[in-house]
């Protein structure tokens, strides 16, 4: 699980996995994942899997673009979980 911190206290929310990753260079290939991915999408060919912001479109550098791809693959992963 992940455990954060919110304003009410802390709160553990219990997960399969996370994956974070924060800058500038691009580090999935050695991550050992066999995946394929189209550049631009956030989907991968591995199911439940995404991917967003500059590791979907290249060394942009921007955070506006990153942020909007996080909130489709949240979507696209809410509802990956719904279907189980």
């Amino acid at each position: 699980g992940i455990e954060l911190g919110t304003p009410s206290g802390t709160v553990l929310l219990e997960t399969d996995a996370v994956l974070a990753a924060v800058g500038r260079k691009p580090f999935l290939p050695a991550a050992g994942f066999g995946f394929s991915h189209v550049r631009g999408t956030v989907s991968t060919s591995l199911e439940g899997f995404y991917i967003v912001g500059d590791a979907s479109l290249g060394s942009l550098g921007q955070a506006s673009i990153a942020a909007g791809q996080g909130v489709l693959a949240g979507m696209m992963a809410h509802d990956f979980l719904k279907r189980g």
